[in-house]
C-alpha cells in the first residue's frame, strides 16, 4: 500500500498550503474537515500519518485520537494544537499521539516531523514477521477460514493439537492478520517457568514484594498492553495461577506483587495446549471454570497425518527456505524420497518435518535430495515405512530419534532441545524416561 497522509482540518488555505508540501512526502494526501469525515477516511483508508487540527467544528482532535488509532492502528497522529496549550498536548501524548506541533509553526518543521512519523510507520511495517501457514487441505482451509472470523474478536481463543503442529504459529497468524498486529505478542510456555516463579513472571512485582525484589519489575499481563497473551501449554499451569488469572479475565484488571494500584488488562488472551483439558477438569487438575473462560472458542489443529497431501507442499516450502538460509542450490527431492515422507506418521508433526529437511539441507552435498540424504537421522524412519512386519511404536521411533539428535550435536543437550524444539527439562526427562546414555 502507498504511503499515505490524512489532515484533519477545516481552514481550506491551510488545507491547501499543506497540501502542497506534503504531496513531495506521501503518494497519496486524504482531507477530512471535521472528525466525522476523518473516521470514514481512516477507517477506510488506514493513512500511514494523521495530522490532526485539536478545534474541529463538531468536536476536539485531542478526543478523537484514542478512536483514530483504534480504527487505524498502524497510524501514527500529529496533533495540531494552540501555542502554549500544555495540558492538551501532555493529554494527546498519553493518549497515543506521535507528536504534537503549535500554531503557528515552521512549515519546516512540520515536515520534519511528518517525515519523522512516516519513517516510524515504515520501520513497524518492516519488522512485522512473515507468518506462513503452508497446506491446502480441507482442515487448513478451514481453519484459515476461522481464523478470519476471529481475529478481530476480543474474546479469549484457545488452540488444541499435539506438539509440533503449529500451535503458537497460528496464535501468531491470528494476531499478525488481526487489528493488534502493531501491538505487543507476547508468548510463554507453562511448562518452561517453575511453579514459584509463575506468580511473578505473569502479574510483575513492586520493588521489597519479596526477598530479591530489588526494582519493580513489570509481568507479562502488562507487557502485552493492547496486543496479544500467548500462554502455551496451559494445561500445565498451576491451579492457584488459574484461579488469579479468571479473576484477571473477568475484572479485567490486576495488581503487581507488593502492589495496591489497579492495572487494566487490555490485551487479548490466546492460549493453547496439546493435553485434553476436559480430562483434567474431571480429574481434578484443571479448573472447569478456568476452562469454560479460555474455551470461549477453539481451534483445533489437525496433526499432519491427518493432512498428508499437505505435506509436499510443505516440504517444498522448507526446501525453499532453508537452501537461501544456507545458501544452497537445491533443486528437488526425488520421488521416492517424497513418497517415504508422504507415508511416515510424523509423531513429531510439522516441526519434526521442518527439522529434518534443514538437518538434510545442512549435511547434503549434493544438489537433489534422495533416500541418502536422509539416513543420516532417519534410518528408523524409513525402517517403520519398509519394514511392515517390524513396526515401530511411537515411543520407539521418538528415542530412537532422540538418539539420532543427540549424536549429531555430539550431546550438547542445549542444540539437541532446540533442534527437537522442546525445552532442556523436557529433554532430559525423555533422556531419563528412555533410558538414553546423554
Amino acid at each position: 500500500m502507498n504511503s499515505s497522509l490524512l489532515i484533519v482540518e477545516d481552514d481550506m488555505l491551510l488545507i491547501n498550503t499543506l497540501r502542497t508540501y506534503a504531496e513531495n512526502i506521501f503518494a497519496q494526501v486524504f482531507v477530512a474537515h471535521n472528525a466525522q469525515m476523518a473516521q470514514k477516511i481512516a477507517s477506510a483508508y488506514e493513512p500511514y500519518v494523521i495530522l490532526l487540527d485539536n478545534k474541529l467544528p463538531d468536536g476536539y482532535g485531542v478526543d478523537l485520537i484514542p478512536l483514530l488509532k483504534k480504527i487505524s492502528p498502524k497510524s501514527e497522529i500529529i496533533l495540531m494544537t494552540a501555542y502554549g496549550d500544555t495540558d492538551t498536548i501532555i493529554n494527546s501524548i498519553k493518549m497515543g499521539a506521535f507528536h504534537y506541533v503549535s500554531k503557528p509553526f515552521e512549515i519546516e518543521e512540520l515536515l520534519n516531523l511528518l517525515k519523522k512519523a512516516l519513517m516510524h510507520v515504515k520501520n513497524k511495517i518492516s519488522q512485522l514477521p512473515q507468518i506462513h501457514f503452508v497446506g491446502n487441505s480441507p482442515a487448513i482451509l478451514k481453519i484459515r477460514e476461522l481464523i478470519s472470523r476471529v481475529k478481530d474478536v476480543d474474546v479469549p481463543i484457545l488452540i488444541t493439537g499435539e506438539t509440533g503442529t503449529g500451535k503458537e504459529m497460528v496464535a501468531k497468524l491470528i494476531h499478525m492478520t488481526g487489528s493488534r498486529k502493531y501491538q505487543p505478542f507476547v508468548a510463554i510456555n507453562c511448562t518452561a517457568i517453575p511453579n514459584e516463579l509463575f506468580e511473578s513472571e505473569i502479574f510483575g512485582y513492586e520493588k521489597g514484594a519479596f526477598t530479591g525484589a530489588t526494582t519493580r519489575k513489570a509481568g507479562l499481563l502488562e507487557e502485552a498492553g493492547e496486543g496479544t497473551l500467548f500462554l502455551d501449554e496451559i494445561g500445565d499451569m498451576p491451579l492457584e495461577l488459574q484461579a488469579k488469572l479468571l479473576r484477571v479475565l473477568e475484572d479485567r484488571t490486576f495488581r503487581r506483587l507488593g502492589g495496591t494500584k489497579l492495572i487494566p488488562f487490555k490485551a487479548r488472551l490466546i492460549t493453547a495446549t496439546n493435553k485434553n483439558l476436559e480430562l483434567l477438569v474431571k480429574e481434578g487438575k484443571f479448573r472447569d471454570d478456568f476452562f469454560f473462560r479460555i474455551n470461549i472458542i477453539q481451534l483445533r489443529i489437525p496433526p499432519l497425518r491427518e493432512r498428508k497431501e499437505d505435506i509436499p507442499l510443505l516440504v517444498k516450502y522448507y526446501l525453499n527456505f532453508y537452501s537461501q538460509k544456507y545458501n544452497k542450490k537445491i533443486k528437488g527431492i526425488s520421488p521416492e524420497a517424497m513418497n517415504s515422507l508422504i507415508n511416515y506418521e510424523w509423531p513429531g508433526n510439522i516441526r519434526e518435518l521442518k527439522n529434518l529437511i534443514e538437518r538434510a539441507i545442512i549435511l547434503t552435498n549434493s544438489d537433489f535430495l534422495d533416500f541418502k540424504s536422509f539416513s543420516f537421522s532417519l534410518k528408523p524412519l524409513f525402517t517403520q515405512i519398509e519394514s511392515k512386519n517390524e513396526l515401530l511404536t511411537l515411543e520407539e521411533v521418538e528415542r530412537n530419534y532422540i538418539e539420532q539428535i543427540l549424536r549429531i550435536t555430539r550431546g550438547n543437550k542445549s542444540e539437541a532441545a532446540r533442534i527437537l524444539g522442546i525445552t532442556r527439562t523436557t529433554l532430559r526427562s525423555k533422556i531419563k524416561k528412555y533410558h538414553i546414555n546423554g
